[in-house]
């Protein structure tokens, strides 16, 4: 006659086969831990993976650092480089402002 319940590996509490995950390897043809003993297992391991924060070795927050600085050196040499072309642009504006007046002044007369 076959048996038609078994104590749980984990719980250690008797309960029906069915309650048990299907392993063909094993004598009775079900797995030694029940399907909630599994359940409550994976459950954890779900929790911890998502839980815990990864750990960032020094070496990462220092290249991480060096990239927020290599960013915030680029962007000052582009503003320095905006400055220049905003400097050079009204130098050309006054240029060409003068030269209109100037060829403004040789027409009236």
């Amino acid at each position: 006659m076959k048996p038609t319940h078994k104590e749980c590996t984990k719980c250690h509490e008797v309960k029906l086969l069915d309650l048990y995950p299907k392993a063909p390897q094993n004598r009775d043809g079900h797995g030694g831990t029940c399907k909630v003993c599994i359940a409550a297992y994976q459950l954890r391991q779900r929790r911890k993976r998502t839980v815990r924060p990864k750990a960032i070795s020094e070496d990462n927050k220092n290249f991480f650092r060096l990239g927020v600085m290599e960013g915030e050196r680029r962007v000052h040499e582009l503003e320095k480089a905006l400055a220049i072309l905003q400097t050079a642009i009204k130098a050309l504006m006054e240029v060409i402002r003068e030269a209109d007046k100037a060829e403004a002044g040789s027409k009236a007369f």
